[in-house]
């Protein structure tokens, strides 16, 4: 994205701002496109690498491993 040097701030809290929307919205996870996929007998919604180094919800349906996906990333941040 091409911003002007001047613009950065602004757009730094816009985004910001979009973040923290979407987390309350519960669309954290259309924000961040994660990943959802079958894992056995459940499925995940998986943002990172691994389960190890991601933030992941499992669920027995894609919305209900986006749902619990949504809380784990609330719970996860500092």
């Amino acid at each position: 994205m091409n911003v002007p040097e001047y613009m950065h701030p602004h757009v730094q809290q816009l985004l910001s701002i979009e973040t923290e929307a979407a987390i309350n919205a519960g669309r954290i996870s259309f924000l961040l496109r994660v990943s959802v996929f079958r894992d056995g007998d459940k499925w995940c919604a998986l943002y990172g690498k691994s389960l190890q180094e991601g933030v992941a919800g499992f669920g027995d349906s894609p919305e209900e491993a986006v749902a619990e996906f949504n809380k784990a990333w609330i719970t996860s941040r500092p």
